[in-house]
């Protein structure tokens, strides 16, 4: 299993993956920055923004599943066990954007045409490598 970076398109893929696996893993999907753009993005900006996705979705390579680990907002805005919570608190979304965030994502993956979704409980850690290891060898 090889890890494929956001910027790697379909010309840039080695012809075999090393140790002659066939499944490649990424833990970014494109999608996720065009579901991002109506959020971050200025008025002005977002066509712009939107073509280019456009010109770089047309030469990535497509996902054959995506998997998305969802939980509820209020989990997500949780600081890790273990935090002292010194660090400075604008670098942690808010709990309205998290929450808009997940709207945005949501509303992207129900509209389709991007594959299959497998949708996951993250709080469930002990069922995710389970579930998306199953996903993927029912798709093999």
């Amino acid at each position: 299993m090889a890890l494929l970076s956001p910027a790697k398109s379909r010309s840039e893929l080695p012809a075999e993956t090393p140790g002659g696996d066939s499944l490649l893993v990424s833990d970014f999907w494109l999608g996720e920055s065009l579901a991002a753009i109506d959020l971050i993005a200025d008025a002005d900006d977002r066509d712009t923004l939107k073509a280019q996705w456009e010109t770089l979705h047309r030469a990535a390579v497509s996902p054959k599943l995506i998997v998305v680990l969802d939980a509820p907002t209020s989990f997500l805005t949780q600081r890790p066990a273990g935090d002292a919570g010194d660090g400075p608190p604008e670098e942690f979304l808010s709990h309205e954007e998290i929450a808009a965030r997940r709207r945005a994502l949501d509303g992207l993956i129900r509209r389709g045409g991007h594959g299959p979704v497998l949708r996951l409980d993250a709080t469930r850690e002990d069922l995710i490598w389970q579930e998306a290891s199953a996903a993927v060898c029912a798709m093999q």
